[in-house]
């Protein structure tokens, strides 16, 4: 009994751990995810100068902008996630081994898909398909400890498999030549799934081996609003008010499945399962409101700067602010560079030893993008067709804590832990090409 609660525990840890990291990058961090190339060029901030198909993301408002049809295709061509982080420490009365797991992702998916049409002067509508977010982490924790006393093997492995997608929709119009207004509405789904692996033994005389194996799938199926306005009180200055509500699951389930067993004993493979349907109503994603102030020099240059009140929800309790602001400048008509800075503060509490939660963590991060235009006449009445392509990069690094666990071995039969507080370190970097067509 004394080697499952060890083998447990050890499973338990790493497997908490993991989900913690998943938790703190999807819920308690509010990840800004940079859609379209104007505005993820600038950083996200687009609350105040949105004037463009990715309003539907940004403020509604700026749909009212829209002076021509357009279709923008956004892609992450390439996204690279790393995170080194310092799981456990563990030694016998002879050797002493520190431990890192490291979290790696490579992936390349599609991110937006975004059309906007002009009704009539002042006045549009769009909808989009959007992939906020689409990976899958992998994770290897390995220890082999020799002692006067034993040995200490064990393997752990972990796939962390996430995504959301969602389709919105929303409209835009013009109430006076300073005032305009929007709304739009989305619905989306969310799927989180992870499998856990853990082979290990004592061996201390005889040996024992033991494993566990869990598989965790969530799936939920979420609404949510926004509303936005923007103002123009002087010439070339623009205000942004944008009002995003929770993401409510309409439905959704949770499954947990584990197996554990213990070899070379007369104990039993011991198999627990769990579903249960996840409360309509419940917050998938907290609400936010965010104001912003650009100005902007018409095929010149631009500046904007806003900032994002995060709510409360059911697992968070504490309102945070993030800060965004762009630069846009036209080295030609026909070239334009942006850049970004954004932040992501977490919603937790300062980690300690006592926190029911093992990480946190803030991001920071940073854009840079250029934009090309072409121009082809279509030979028509309806003019020429404009094409705007851009290459852009974003880089996020996140600073914060975790709880590293400490095990020593010299005794197996009585296995001393306890737990101290060490530094970790996020590095996540996307490169996304970006097509809009204006005609």
């Amino acid at each position: 009994m004394i080697k499952i609660r060890f083998l447990f525990y050890s499973v338990s840890f790493f497997t908490v751990s993991l989900s913690a990291v998943t938790s703190s990058a999807l819920f308690y961090n509010n990840t800004q995810y940079l859609i379209g190339d104007r505005a993820a060029g600038m950083g996200g901030a687009y609350v105040a100068p949105a004037d463009d198909s990715s309003s539907l993301w940004y403020n509604p408002a700026g749909l009212a902008n829209i002076t021509d049809s357009s279709i923008n295709i956004s892609a992450n061509s390439y996204s690279y996630f790393n995170m080194k982080w310092p799981s456990k420490e563990c030694s016998t009365d002879t050797e002493t081994q520190a431990i890192d797991i490291n979290l790696k992702d490579r992936s390349i998916n599609a991110s937006t898909m975004l059309y906007g049409f002009r009704l009539r002067e002042g006045e549009a509508i769009a909808f989009g398909i959007l992939i906020p977010y689409q990976y899958s982490v992998n994770a290897v924790e390995n220890v082999h400890l020799n002692g006067t006393g034993g040995s200490v093997y064990e393997e752990t492995s972990a796939v962390v498999n996430s995504k959301f997608y969602m389709a919105i929709a929303g409209y835009g119009k013009k109430i006076t030549n300073r005032l305009g207004i929007g709304v739009s509405m989305g619905t989306g789904y969310n799927m989180e799934e992870d499998e856990f692996s853990m082979r290990g033994y004592i061996s201390a005389g005889t040996d024992e081996v033991y494993s566990l194996t869990m598989h965790h799938k969530k799936e939920e199926y979420a609404v949510q609003g926004s509303a936005g306005l923007q103002f123009i009180p002087a010439e070339n200055s623009i205000l942004g008010l944008y009002f995003q509500s929770p993401c409510f699951r309409i439905t959704g389930y949770d499954n947990t499945r584990t197996t554990m067993y213990a070899e070379n004993t007369a104990a039993e493979k011991v198999h627990e399962s769990e579903d249960k349907d996840l409360d309509s109503f419940g917050e998938v994603y907290p609400g936010h409101i965010s104001a912003g102030y650009s100005y902007q020099v018409p095929e010149s240059w631009a500046v904007s700067i806003e900032a994002t009140v995060v709510f409360r929800s059911e697992e968070a309790e504490n309102i945070i602010i993030n800060y965004r602001s762009g630069v846009e400048y036209y080295i030609l008509r026909q070239l334009v560079l942006r850049a970004g800075f954004f932040t992501d503060f977490s919603q937790l509490d300062k980690l300690t030893l006592n926190s029911e939660y093992t990480e946190r963590t803030d991001y920071f991060g940073g854009s840079l993008a250029v934009s090309l235009l072409s121009e082809q006449n279509s030979g028509d009445s309806k003019g020429s067709r404009r094409y705007w392509t851009t290459l852009g990069l974003t880089q996020r690094e996140g600073f914060g804590k975790t709880q590293y666990e400490i095990a020593d071995y010299s005794n197996l039969a009585a296995i001393n832990r306890y737990y101290v507080l060490k530094d970790m370190r996020y590095h996540i970097t996307n490169i996304y090409l970006s097509e809009t067509v204006v005609f």
